[in-house]
This record gives structure tokens, sequence and C-alpha cells, in this order.
């Protein structure tokens, strides 16, 4: 049975990591995943970007004639 200094310790490593290693803990996890999200959202928002001049420069050459606003506002919301 494990003594209550032992499970704090347990507790700080899953949490914090162990010191010395690759192994970041939670925390080090949690950055790890904000890091990777904002990176993820900037490629999203580019492409959107993207998307939308496509769709504008079809729009203009008349391409996109048959589609009404709300389908246009849908491909982009998908």
């Amino acid at each position: 049975m494990a003594t209550q200094k032992e499970l704090i310790q347990e507790v700080h490593q899953a949490v914090l990591g162990v010191e010395g290693t690759d192994d970041k803990g939670l925390v080090g996890d949690l950055k790890e995943l904000k890091t990777d999200v904002k990176a993820q959202n900037g490629r999203v928002g580019r492409n959107t970007l993207k998307i939308a001049g496509i769709i504008a420069f079809l729009a203009g050459l008349g391409v996109l004639g048959g589609l009404e606003i709300s389908d246009v506002i849908h491909l982009l919301g998908s």
C-alpha cells in the first residue's frame, strides 16, 4: 500500500511530468495541444479565405450562376 507521500509524488509526476525526461505530464500535453490547435486554426482560416476567393472568382465568371446565395453560404459553413 502506497503512503500518502508516495501518492502525492505520483500525482505530481502525472500532472507536471518527470524532470529531466521527455515526460512533461498533463500540463506539457495541454501546452502541446494548445500549440497544435492554434496551428490548425490558422490553416483552417487560410483555407476558408481561399475557398471564399475561389467562390467569388467563379461567381464573377458566372460559373456559379445557378446557385443561390444560401447555397454558397452553406458551402462556406461546411
